[in-house]
């Protein structure tokens, strides 16, 4: 995964990130150590944070939450 150009993340019930991969960098300008413990929407922006809560209140009926996002620079 470290060459993939898609942006895996595993995000907590609070939006922190735990891990995301090496293709946030590109997109961002923030290596994934430095995005780790920070919040979605301190490395996506309030935009995109904000359709990430929203999909997560919509979806989160199981314990497992998948969603995909394009994100451009």
């Amino acid at each position: 995964m470290q060459h993939a150009a898609d942006v895996i993340a595993l995000v907590s019930p609070q939006f922190e990130i735990g891990y995301i991969s090496p293709g946030i960098e590109p997109l961002v300008g923030i290596s994934p150590a430095s995005c780790v413990g920070l919040h979605i929407r301190d490395v996506l922006g309030v935009d995109a944070a904000e359709d990430i809560v929203r999909a997560y209140d919509t979806l989160s009926l199981s314990d497992y939450v998948a969603c995909e996002w394009h994100l451009t620079n």
